[in-house]
């Protein structure tokens, strides 16, 4: 309760502020101004992402010998997609999501590998792109250029052999750390190596599933990017494609910190000051934070939905 309290406090405040210098009817002009068909199409690719992401889970449940089809896994992370609205953050997101895994039969350390790995994935996949798009876009020389690119592909690079390829070398320093007796240290050391016990299993992931598991990651991103530029064309703003990449990853990774109710406020703050080196007036800038975030609460009641008419046939066969 103390959380939640601190988090609307923070989120009123944010919000009482940017109220104090952009006016409300200049926000729902921009709004009521919008394009209908950009704004379909960023609905759409909001859709899309959801997909990227059930094709990705479920290479990771046939690595780990899941018996799940393609439409329980969709399901599943829909589901998922609305308690993760409820529970911001990239942990209550985490927890949502492996709870329903644990829900449709998978173990609690397989479904930990899964909802790791597949976080896991999707951030240093954006981190990538993000780290790329921005260093292409800002840097004046092509050496600095080359070094963004040459770090970006290095951590995708990093990602595939610690999660796939050779897992032992995150699992062993921790097997070895559990050696050393000293309290707390031990019982800490302890429940990360059974948060990793799962992860060894993805050693056996085939080279085809590896690269299915990141061409869907950056599915994903590349989605949510088109998102993005559709909601800004909607809105009439006119950013450069390669600055809406950097763009995309700053706010995700502004909105998994667990620092406002919903990412209210603090994804809002974040667009006006990101944007307005390129002219965007604060106004323009609130109203693409809040089409954003409306294409994700579309996804979270779709999933809410689809978790109500579970409810209601499981109740329907009991």
């Amino acid at each position: 309760m103390i959380k939640l309290a601190l988090k609307l406090a923070l989120t009123g405040a944010l919000c009482w502020w940017i109220l104090s210098f952009v006016p409300l009817n200049d926000i729902g002009g921009a709004l009521a101004q919008a394009h209908g068909f950009p704004l379909i199409l960023g609905f759409l690719a909001f859709g899309g992402m959801r997909l990227a992401t059930a094709a990705r889970m479920k290479i990771l449940a046939d690595v780990q010998t899941l018996n799940l089809s393609h439409l329980a896994i969709l399901r599943l992370h829909m589901a998922s997609t609305f308690y993760a609205m409820l529970l911001p953050g990239i942990v209550m997101g985490g927890a949502a999501t492996w709870v329903k895994y644990v829900q449709a039969g998978a173990s609690k350390s397989a479904a930990l590998a899964a909802v790791l790995v597949n976080r896991a994935v999707g951030l240093t996949m954006a981190a990538s792109i993000t780290l790329a798009a921005f260093g292409i876009e800002q840097s004046a020389s092509a050496p600095a250029t080359g070094a963004a690119l040459v770090l970006a592909i290095l951590i995708l690079v990093m990602s595939v052999i610690g999660l796939f390829v050779r897992p032992d070398l995150i699992t062993t320093p921790f097997d070895w750390l559990a050696t050393i007796k000293v309290g707390f240290l031990q019982k800490l050391i302890g429940k990360i190596q059974n948060a990793l016990r799962g992860l060894k299993v993805m050693g056996a992931a085939r080279q085809g599933q590896i690269a299915g598991i990141y061409c869907y990651a950056f599915a994903f991103e590349a989605l949510a990017i088109a998102g993005m530029w559709a909601f800004a064309e909607a809105l009439g703003i006119d950013l450069p494609l390669i600055t809406i990449c950097w763009l995309r990853g700053a706010v995700m990774f502004v909105q998994i910190l667990p620092l406002a109710f919903l990412g209210l406020g603090v994804r809002e703050v974040t667009l006006i000051g990101l944007t307005a080196a390129y002219g965007v007036a604060p106004a323009l800038a609130v109203a693409w934070s809040l089409l954003i975030f409306a294409g994700s609460l579309l996804m979270a009641l779709i999933g809410g939905l689809v978790e109500l008419h579970a409810l209601f046939r499981t109740k329907k066969a009991l």
